[in-house]
């Protein structure tokens, strides 16, 4: 990341102290969720938990940027694309998981890049592949994919892999929706996902035992929607 004047993000001290520890267990995510935003909300950064690109600080305000949008001369270490941001809180989310949580955030954590989507844009289509709307902002027309201002790829250059209008958006919330907002079929699927032993029950006098106990693990990650 090149070095540069700090942005006007917010002081991020003592934001640890207000989120409890996940372990991965599907009945305790939804309270877990709700406290992590609120705590968005309690340390003023809820709205540049979204993807795109700010200007602003804590103490005036953010204002949203386009992508084509000139900030040369306009104090530009005041603008910036909030993935830099986000990834600090995230950083602090991580040291607060454990088991199967953890072991999600550190194989998916290559790809994501903000809280929450900026480009969903009302499209239905994608909306109904959302596990949870509820303060999701499914209605953002902010896709970020159109010709960058030289000033809007120095900002995203401040983050690796760099921000282009290529980058795909992918959220944490998302991801973890999809893991971890489950039925009640889902749930014991997943238990015994996590738990399943291939030396158990095993007929070494069978030719097709083996095979047997994958298509039954196979089962087991499709009903735990983790196929």
């Amino acid at each position: 990341m090149a070095a540069g004047p700090e942005p006007g993000w917010p002081k991020l001290a003592g934001f640890r102290e207000h989120i409890g520890e996940f372990s991965g267990d599907s009945k305790d995510y939804r309270p877990w969720k709700n406290q992590l935003e609120n705590a968005f909300v309690v340390y003023g950064i809820k709205e540049i938990m979204t993807y795109g690109r700010f200007s602003g600080n804590y103490s005036a305000g953010y204002i949203r940027r386009a992508e084509n949008y000139d900030t040369t001369g306009n104090g530009a270490h005041q603008y910036r694309w909030t993935t830099e941001f986000i990834m600090r809180v995230l950083a602090i989310v991580r040291t607060k998981l454990k088991g199967t949580a953890l072991e999600i955030f550190d194989s998916e954590i290559g790809t994501i890049n903000c809280y929450w989507r900026s480009n969903i844009n009302g499209n239905q289509n994608i909306i109904d592949t959302l596990k949870d709307t509820n303060d999701y902002s499914t209605n953002l027309n902010h896709q970020y994919n159109g010709a960058f201002h030289a000033s809007a790829t120095t900002e995203g250059e401040r983050y690796n892999p760099h921000i282009t209008n290529a980058t795909v958006q992918r959220g944490f919330r998302e991801v973890f929706d999809d893991a971890f907002l489950v039925d009640a079929i889902q749930q014991t699927a997943q238990k015994d996902f996590w738990s399943f032993d291939f030396t158990k029950e095993l007929d070494y006098s069978n030719d097709n035992g083996m095979r047997n106990l994958i298509n039954k693990y196979k089962k087991l990650m499709q009903i735990a929607n983790w196929q």
